[in-house]
């Protein structure tokens, strides 16, 4: 719980559309120096120039899909700085003000930290020495309010942390798909009660005739895709027919992942595939053959004929 409150938090500050105004070169010929140009290029969202802060920095490497809010204003006074330095090592403690953009009518919210940074003096200069995040309870949260030494860490050597994060973003997406698609499916049981028990008409243009009946247009998008796009399908072997052909609800596929008939294995060799009877799930490839595509043609009505006359 402790290390998915990190990454939650991670996310909700750091949140900016990606690391990319490059910046000049960082200025690390004293310890303070060093820490304003972390946070100058922090500000600039300069993930390169982070990494040449940072004792073996590697830049680049953050996923940009996790930052979800867009980080506005810096602050570092230097009379909130604190540094001892013991020959080729050195701490300082640094406040800095956050101002982070929000939606709903909030424009800006502001966040003061004090972190706390060692560095050690090498050849390059003095650069940033990242912690490394213990499993331990009292190692977890220290980092979690202090975004600055997490980025630290993110941006280090050590690729752990950021395996950890695009971990945490696929598991998302993972549950993001498992919930949209339940919605579209139970959305389109309500739309079939309306419909005289008929599936929509049109697998192609499905989402804009039961949009009335789900939350919101994002419940048609898996988060790993651009906003606007459709991830999910209608099985067109299924449109405009009778909900009363469908023999085993249960096992015939309503939606799914993909385009054109293709599905995507996207979450880790799975799918999110919704049946008609409104439950969905992550499946495999060999779950999914096993699973039913098409209907038995309807059943053609028989048109009684007249009597003859004897």
């Amino acid at each position: 719980m402790r290390t998915k409150f990190v990454f939650g938090l991670v996310a909700l500050l750091l949140g900016a559309p990606g690391f990319k105004h490059a910046q000049n070169a960082p200025d690390v010929s004293s310890p303070r120096a060093t820490v304003l140009s972390m946070i100058t290029a922090y500000g600039h969202h300069d993930s390169a120039g982070m990494a040449k802060c940072i004792e073996g920095g590697v830049s680049g490497e953050l996923p940009a899909e996790m930052l979800i809010a867009e980080i506005t204003s810096y602050t570092s006074a230097e009379k909130d700085q604190i540094i001892e330095i013991t020959g080729d090592s050195a701490r300082v403690a640094v406040k800095y003000e956050v101002g982070i953009a929000l939606g709903g009518g909030v424009t800006k919210s502001t966040v003061i930290f004090v972190d706390m940074f060692a560095l050690h003096k090498s050849d390059a200069g003095w650069l940033i020495v990242p912690e490394k995040l213990s499993n331990e309870a009292g190692g977890t949260l220290p980092l979690a309010t202090r975004p600055l030494s997490l980025i630290a860490s993110l941006l280090g050597p050590d690729p752990g942390y950021r395996n950890a994060l695009t971990r945490s973003k696929k598991q998302a997406a993972e549950a993001g798909c498992l919930s949209n698609t339940k919605e579209i499916a139970l959305g389109t049981l309500m739309y079939v009660q309306d419909y005289d028990e008929v599936l929509p008409r049109s697998a192609a243009g499905y989402n804009r005739l039961i949009a009335p009946y789900v939350k919101n247009d994002d419940m048609f998008r898996c988060a790993q895709d651009a906003k606007g796009t459709i991830s999910y399908s209608m099985n067109v072997n299924l449109q405009n027919r009778s909900f009363a052909d469908v023999e085993n609800p249960a096992r015939t596929v309503l939606f799914y992942e993909g385009k054109n008939g293709v599905v995507n294995y996207r979450h880790e060799g799975r799918v999110a595939i919704a049946t008609v009877d409104g439950h969905a799930k992550l499946m495999t490839e060999t779950e999914v053959k096993a699973l039913i595509w098409k209907l038995a043609p309807p059943v053609q009505k028989k048109v009684p004929t007249k009597k003859r006359k004897h």
